[in-house]
Parts: structure tokens; sequence; C-alpha cells
């Protein structure tokens, strides 16, 4: 009876690959150099670090020694937000949205972004977080002295489909 299902024939169907497993080289990266990894670092920022509010997001924003530093980033995403599928729905929109928006508008500084309990993670997508965040991170630029970089725009240009 072992081998009794060794002779069966497979229909031919196969699940589709799961989009899991590693990205293309360059592609949606998000490197080291722009992550908060340690508790110390959310601690400086949580109590030194100027607030910003957003309708979904509170950012707390503090400015690094070195300027020229690139910015860091961390996320604070409670189980108030979801459960676990939920809140890394949300981590990666915020991940794609700062990948998008950032860059062109602070440097210097470490962020960290709190969603806020009235969030609806399924409603999230890669434009409303932008729509959100992008109000912000230009007025945190203007109100730390760290001006916009050459060829910013003043919306994020995220796509209109939602992630």
């Amino acid at each position: 009876m072992p081998g009794a299902l060794q002779d069966q024939k497979r229909t031919g169907r196969h699940s589709p690959p799961s989009g899991q497993g590693p990205q293309a080289p360059g592609c949606l990266d998000f490197s080291p150099a722009h992550r908060l990894r340690t508790r110390g670092e959310f601690a400086a920022c949580f109590a030194a670090g100027r607030r910003y509010y957003g309708k979904s997001f509170l950012l707390f924003v503090r400015p690094r020694a070195d300027k020229s530093a690139p910015w860091r980033l961390g996320m604070a995403i409670s189980k108030k937000v979801g459960n676990a599928v939920a809140r890394n729905r949300v981590k990666r929109v915020l991940r794609e949205c700062f990948r998008l928006c950032a860059p062109r508008v602070v440097s210097g500084l470490d962020i960290v972004v709190v969603a806020k309990k009235s969030l609806e993670p399924r409603l999230m997508t890669l434009r409303l977080a932008c729509h959100d965040l992008e109000p912000l991170l230009v007025r945190l630029a203007n109100d730390l002295d760290r001006p916009a970089q050459s060829g910013s725009v003043t919306a994020c240009d995220a796509p209109s489909s939602g992630v």
C-alpha cells in the first residue's frame, strides 16, 4: 500500500508562486541605513522628538547631528490597529510611501510613525498614506530647517491603484 499514492496521476494543475522570496536586485529597496533598529533609538525619538499629527498617523521626528545623514524610519503599529496581517499591511504601505516620498523631502532625521487607533487597515492604500503623510513631511522639513532637496515635487507620485 505505501506505493499506491505514487501511481496516481496529477491533474496538471499547480498553484501559482506565492510572490514571496527574494525580490529582483535594486527593486523596492528599503535599506538598513533607513531603519531605526534599537529600543534606544526609538526611545530617543519618543522622548526628544517633535510631534506632527495627521489624520491616521502621528510622527515623532528627531533631528540627527549630521544633517547630511540619511533619514531613518521606525514604525510603531499597535495591536489596536488590527491583527498581524493588518499591521503588516500598514507597515508595507508606510515603507513604500517613505521610499517614494521622503528621500525628496527630509534628510538627517529620525522618524517614528505611530498608527492611530482610528486607522482602518483594510482601506489603507498607498495613495491615502502618501496623501496623509506628504503634508506632514513638508511641514517638518520647513520647521526643522531641512529644505526639500532639488527635484522634489509637492505631491507624492503614488500610483492610483491601492497597495
